[in-house]
């Protein structure tokens, strides 16, 4: 007896997907740190500009 498969799930080479080449990685990773990094630069401007005059 055969267990069927979920409608949603699939094996990668029934998706025909590539895997990412080196240079697609290293841009999501400096993207990702450069957003946190960004977010925490925001934060600290709010904290001094906005949030210290209440």
């Amino acid at each position: 007896m055969e267990v069927e498969k979920e409608v949603g799930a699939k094996v990668l080479e029934e998706m025909e997907v590539e895997p990412w080449e080196p240079i697609e990685s290293k841009l999501v990773k400096w993207t990702v740190v450069t957003g946190i990094i960004a977010m925490i630069i925001l934060a600290a401007l709010v904290q001094t500009f906005i949030l210290k005059h209440y």
